[in-house]
């Protein structure tokens, strides 16, 4: 099986970050990964969540369809400073495929309540390609809002609590994209898993398609991602969190905004 690795421009700022703060030079993967292991999804796994897996009959059920490095840190002083803050960032790589008439796409997950109370917000941003995050929010077990966001490289995108999200490859590029959430955030796949997918399929020419196993959820906002203030544009998210971490207390301590 082989592995996507993470690209060039991912490598490169990291290593940019570890020369600013008089680290090594150069960085390898192994030492950026805390367990030392990505997170590979194969065609196998994303079958029961797909519009339609019969038209993807002959497709190899250990295709690679993405690949997750998590906890990724451009040196020790950035790793000691995302520990201290709670904080971890990871990089999903994503290949431009078609799965029959279907966009290629994570599994779709949201965030487990914590205490009953709250659940953790993410931070996401394009290092490469177009992505379009199917970002839904829930009141209980019913879907109250959906958004489908277009992101293009730069742009961040914020999934707010009580929500989950799809981030689906939209370009005839590969697709690379960070996050940064809290270290303790539970991924919850049943949802999508269940229910085959998120509540919109998205198809070829971007056409949208309701899944019916949801039954009545709102109509889909199309938007762009706008600016944020937190994350400054030219340098992305590890270099703005680098710089001003306290401003990214929000994804630990999302009761207090």
């Amino acid at each position: 099986m082989k592995l996507s690795p993470v690209s060039g421009r991912v490598s490169q700022m990291l290593m940019a970050f570890a020369e600013e703060h008089g680290g090594r030079k150069t960085v390898s993967l192994q030492s950026l990964l805390v367990d030392g292991y990505p997170l590979v999804r194969m065609f196998k796994d994303l079958k029961p969540v797909l519009y339609d897996a019969a038209s993807c009959k002959d497709f190899d059920p250990g295709m690679v369809l993405y690949t997750v490095y998590r906890g990724l840190y451009p040196d020790e002083h950035g790793r000691a400073l995302l520990m201290k803050h709670d904080l971890r960032y990871d990089v999903t790589v994503m290949p431009s495929v078609m799965l029959g008439r279907e966009y290629v796409k994570t599994i779709g997950h949201e965030h487990q309540i914590v205490e009953g109370v709250w659940s953790d917000p993410e931070v996401l941003e394009v290092l490469e390609g177009e992505a379009s995050f199917l970002i839904e929010r829930y009141k209980e077990e019913e879907v109250a809002d959906v958004s489908l966001v277009t992101a293009h490289e730069g742009d961040v995108v914020i999934v707010p609590p009580y929500s989950g999200h799809v981030t689906i490859n939209v370009s005839s590029q590969e697709l690379v994209v960070g996050n940064l959430v809290s270290q303790y955030c539970l991924e919850r796949h049943e949802r999508f898993v269940t229910r085959r997918g998120g509540s919109y399929y998205l198809l070829e020419k971007r056409q949208l398609v309701k899944n019916a196993s949801y039954g009545s959820v709102p109509e889909v906002r199309v938007v762009d991602a706008v600016d944020n203030p937190a994350v400054q544009m030219a340098g992305g998210l590890l270099r703005s969190f680098m710089s001003r971490p306290n401003d990214f207390e929000f994804l630990t301590k999302p009761w207090a905004y």
